[in-house]
Order: C-alpha cells, then sequence, then structure tokens
C-alpha cells in the first residue's frame, strides 16, 4: 500500500517498522504536546516517533480510515480489522477516546507467521513438556503472562501441534486472531459470553476446548 498523504506515508511507515522489529503492536497515543507512536517488542514499549498537536487530528483521521475505523464516530469506542496483503499482515484496530484525543492500538497479525514449538523460543525441556501434556486424553494447560510476553502466539502454537484430523478442537475466543484449518474457531461478542460458549461447545463432542480468556468465575 502506497501512501497518498503524508499523514498515510507515516502510517505505512510506521507498520513496516513495526513488522521489521518484531513488534506485536503499535500505539498511536494522543498527549498534551501532540502524539507518540509507541512500538511493543518484546514486551516492553518503545517510542518510535512522535508529531506535534497541529497533526495529531489529521494523522488520527487517516490511521481510522486505513484500518477501516469509522471517522465519523467520535467519542466512543470502536473496533476494526484490516488485511495489508503486501504486506502479508493482518491488524486488528481498537479505539478508545482519551483525554486528549483517540487513541488507536493496532495488533500486528503476519500472515505468513509459522507456529511451531521448535521455533517458539521456548527451552527444549518445555517444549517436550507441553508435547507429552498435548498428548494426554484429559487435563488443563493454563498459559498466563503479561502484556506482549507471548501468550496468543503459544496457545496457536500449541493448536497447530495437535491432532486435528483424529480430534475435534474447538476454540472460544474474543477476538478470533489467525483461522487455522481443522478446528472450530467461535467469536464471543455481545450475544455470546465466555460462560455460553463454553457451556455450548461441552454439548458439541469435543476432545480438546481452548478458551481464550477466563472472565467468569
Amino acid at each position: 500500500m502506497n501512501g497518498t498523504t503524508p499523514y498515510a506515508q507515516l502510517f505505512c511507515e510506521s507498520v513496516l517498522s513495526a513488522r521489521d522489529l518484531g513488534a506485536s503492536d503499535i500505539h498511536f497515543q494522543p498527549t498534551r504536546a501532540g502524539l507518540d507512536i509507541r512500538f511493543r517488542v518484546n514486551g516492553d514499549l518503545m517510542t518510535w516517533k512522535r508529531i506535534d498537536a497541529a497533526h495529531r487530528r489529521a494523522f488520527i483521521n487517516e490511521a481510522k480510515a486505513l484500518v477501516n475505523l469509522s471517522i465519523a464516530l467520535r467519542g466512543r469506542d470502536q473496533d476494526a480489522r484490516a488485511s495489508f496483503h503486501v504486506w502479508r499482515l493482518d491488524v486488528r484496530a481498537s479505539l478508545l477516546p482519551s483525554e486528549h484525543d483517540e487513541k488507536i492500538v493496532l495488533r500486528l497479525l503476519p500472515t505468513d507467521r509459522e507456529f511451531s514449538l521448535a521455533k517458539s523460543g521456548l527451552s527444549p525441556q518445555a517444549c517436550g513438556d507441553l508435547r507429552e501434556a498435548l498428548g494426554h486424553s484429559n487435563g488443563l494447560i493454563v498459559v498466563s503472562g503479561p502484556t506482549g510476553s507471548g501468550k496468543t502466539t503459544t496457545l496457536y502454537t500449541l493448536l497447530c501441534e495437535i491432532d486435528r484430523v483424529r480430534r475435534n478442537v474447538l476454540t472460544i475466543e474474543d477476538p478470533i486472531e489467525y483461522s487455522i484449518e481443522g478446528l472450530t474457531q467461535v467469536q464471543v461478542g455481545r450475544k455470546l459470553s465466555f460462560a455460553n460458549a463454553l457451556r455450548a461447545t461441552l454439548r458439541q463432542d469435543p476432545d480438546v476446548i481452548l478458551v481464550g480468556e477466563v472472565r467468569d468465575a
């Protein structure tokens, strides 16, 4: 995608730079002085660039348009997705009104990502323990950690390690980040909570259930 305005060009540069640095998220964060563009790399945020207040609103509007957020809506939260095929990248966008303007956070989802325990960065001992646990006929694996620690990547890696031909695998997610062949992925929303979705999947003859978040007692 080639930007047609300076703001679109800056958006493109920020996404490409974040991708090259291996960032999981981009924050377009309004401040009193303008707007900070921040990347989350290896769990930590770093400031990539700052723009002044005179350009803040125009850049936010351009970014909203490029990731399919509504420019007409102001003062309320929004969520959207966008695909940039030339970059082999999907983006999940979240917008939240803040004191100085609307903050946008982009989750970067490379479409060519390979989910493999061998390439996950986990120790050989941890990989062996996980493979053994996945082979059991029953049990529970809990994945937890701080923001940006790799929880989502780990969960999808485990899904890809499961025999999805001989097992009925279902996921309950909010949102569905990657689409994986051979399993049933359920999107939680306003009409379907994690608790209700879990009760329903138990009636679907499951072998394996992935619950993306534990929100309900």
